[in-house]
């Protein structure tokens, strides 16, 4: 039994990247960016701060995320506190805008009931973009809210399923792979066996 193509060439591509090839890295060393492919969804929690419609009619709702001064900072400080920081800590700066992501609201989300200055779990699909004027580039979210609410589990219930879910496909995937390679050796084996002076040779 032959093994599939397609799954043998998923692990090599996975194993590969994993490892950090040689070609993988000549073609990252000149990368500056990295392509997205579709909008990455996050589970988090956030302050709302409120939501407004502009004149075309799109709604556009404004989180504080928790958040760190820097990405590459260290979760535990030096002095043991948290580098991790409250959406508290924004609004009590006074700073122009206290918030770090502005979104768009997916169509049939109820946002009539929430209170500005509460903190609620958000299922969030986003990635970063960029607006150039006049050779001044500002950054900003990309993205939607897909999910809001007061608990946890209403809110991430189908994220985490999916999680479970993929866990069980990639285990089953790789059970049939590694079931598939062995049918590909035993073959090879009977072959050897079965030549006349039980070497192998290769045309």
């Amino acid at each position: 039994m032959a093994a599939d193509l397609q799954s043998r060439q998923l692990i090599t591509d996975l194993l590969e990247f994993a490892n950090g090839g040689k070609t993988s890295q000549a073609k990252a060393a000149g990368m500056k960016t990295t392509l997205i492919a579709g909008y990455p969804v996050f589970a988090s929690w956030a302050m709302w701060v409120g939501a407004e419609t502009n004149e075309k009619g799109v709604t556009k709702a404004s989180l504080c995320l928790p958040y760190v001064q820097n990405a590459m900072v260290a979760m535990t400080k030096f002095s043991g506190a948290s580098s991790l920081e409250t959406p508290l800590d924004m609004v009590a700066s006074e700073i122009i805008n206290p918030y770090n992501c502005k979104l768009g609201v997916t169509p049939g989300l109820d946002i009539a009931r929430l209170v500005s200055g509460e903190v609620y779990y958000f299922l969030l699909a986003m990635k970063p973009a960029g607006f150039n004027q006049s050779g001044n580039v500002t950054s900003y979210w990309d993205g939607a809210i897909k999910g809001i609410g007061p608990k946890a589990n209403p809110v991430f219930k189908d994220y985490f399923d999916l999680f479970t879910t993929t866990t069980a496909q990639w285990a089953a995937h790789k059970k049939s792979l590694e079931s598939s390679l062995h049918d590909v050796s035993d073959d090879f084996q009977d072959l050897a066996s079965n030549s006349p002076d039980g070497a192998t040779t290769y045309q």
